[in-house]
């Protein structure tokens, strides 16, 4: 099961279908029921310690989600020109795998984070996060991986058509990426994921 908790919503989708191996998954990785893109393997092999998150995530926010533009980045590519453009770093933040897509119903693309549950965080690490988004660039620059992974997966395209003529005109317009805050997806032992929403500076009390 996977908990899905957005501001005061939450809601609860099965997701217990059964799952096939990859054989090119980096152990850490739970088995998977489609060809995952090949940027997505190799981020997930670049941070084992968000391996089994990071795809497990992907699937949630592709199929339960039906997020849009979706697609894995490695946050410290975009470090690197967030670091050409300071005057200085004195945090040493950990190397860090994310995901950027467009969610049901929003008029922003959102940075996700995926963690496991047992994993530590320090302020400089939500630095270097929100340091990297303002270089993150709207237009996903790899090829559509949620598309073709959302082809082979699911049979009813054929009814999608006219859909997808009418979201062909609307890609040029692709929506900005929110700076002010990012989705931490924690996922449990259970494989269950929970999103929480994090936001710069002070929030104001609910109460």
């Amino acid at each position: 099961m996977a908990r899905v908790v957005d501001g005061d919503a939450s809601k609860e989708q099965d997701s217990s279908a059964p799952l096939r191996a990859h054989p090119h998954l980096h152990p850490q990785l739970p088995p998977s029921r489609q060809s995952l893109p090949d940027e997505l393997l190799r981020l997930a092999r670049a941070h084992p310690d968000q391996a089994a998150p990071l795809v497990r995530t992907w699937e949630d926010l592709l199929f339960v989600g039906k997020w849009k533009h979706l697609r894995p980045i490695d946050l410290n590519a975009t470090a690197g020109a967030a670091a050409a453009g300071a005057t200085s770093t004195s945090h040493h933040a950990r190397s860090l795998a994310a995901l950027v897509g467009l969610r049901a119903e929003q008029n922003v693309q959102e940075v996700v984070l995926p963690c496991h549950v047992h994993h530590e965080w320090s302020a400089e690490d939500f630095i270097h996060i929100f340091a990297s988004t303002p270089h993150l660039s709207a237009s996903p620059s790899t090829s559509d991986a949620q598309a073709s992974a959302a082809q082979s997966h699911h049979d009813d395209d054929d009814d999608d058509d006219d859909d997808d003529d009418e979201e062909s005109k609307r890609e040029d317009e692709v929506p900005r990426i929110a700076q002010e805050y990012f989705l931490l997806a924690v996922l449990s032992n259970d494989s269950t994921v929970v999103y929480y929403k994090l936001a710069r500076g002070l929030v104001k009390p609910v109460n």
